[in-house]
């Protein structure tokens, strides 16, 4: 496999230059800066902690991307996406749902099979079906939100809250193509730009909840 062939898949990318994406690249910050805003509030809970560390690498990669535009950048881009996804789907399981280490597991398992059903189904759809490959997240969102609704009502409003500004956060990322002609900077801009806020909003949910339980725990 060559690494380094070029990939052109944003409405912004006219050419192969480091450049090309300006926008797209530098709105990457946004990451960064979540990560420097969110981190001194949660750096008391450990998982927080990661989780934060791995929202600045979700910039770092996504900006290497957006510049170099290959396939090894490609790789960069996504790996730190789904740590966090896997992170927290984890840390979900084990602290809002209270599961053992085998329960987590299933969950997860139940995770992967949900989406590999769900992922076909969306990329069928059309414009938003580019974005097939997310689809699973802001779903199980709401199915996490709507668990604890009865034992955690903020938990869960975070959750749901958080479901619905994925959702259209995959909406700006599905567009970008089919809006081209008529807004020529894209619309990745603004996945990026949401996403950041999404993921420090999950991470800061995630935190409150903890807060909670240790308060309860005394």
């Amino acid at each position: 496999m060559n690494w380094t062939a070029p990939i052109d898949l944003y409405c912004e990318r006219l050419g192969a230059g480091f450049w090309a994406e300006p926008l797209n690249a530098l709105s990457n910050a946004a990451f960064v800066m979540a990560a420097l805003y969110i981190y001194p509030r949660v750096k008391d809970v450990r998982a927080a902690r990661h989780l934060t560390l791995i929202l600045a690498a979700i910039g770092c990669g996504s900006f290497a991307f957006h510049t170099f535009a290959d396939r090894w950048s490609m790789l960069a881009d996504v790996v730190p996406i789904f740590a966090f996804a896997i992170l927290y789907l984890d840390v979900a399981n084990r602290d809002y749902l209270s599961l053992g280490a085998a329960g987590r597991m299933g969950a997860l398992l139940v995770f992967f099979a949900a989406a590999a059903l769900i992922t076909p189904l969306v990329a069928q759809v059309p414009i938003i079906g580019v974005s097939a490959g997310y689809a699973a997240l802001p779903v199980a969102m709401v199915v996490y939100g709507l668990m604890l609704r009865a034992p955690a009502p903020r938990t869960a409003r975070g959750l749901i809250t958080s479901g619905a500004l994925l959702s259209l956060s995959i909406v700006l990322r599905s567009v970008d193509g089919p809006l081209c002609e008529v807004w020529p900077w894209g619309t990745h801009i603004g996945w990026h730009l949401l996403n950041a806020v999404v993921l420090a909003y999950l991470i800061h949910v995630y935190h409150a909840h903890m807060l909670v339980r240790q308060r309860g725990s005394r």
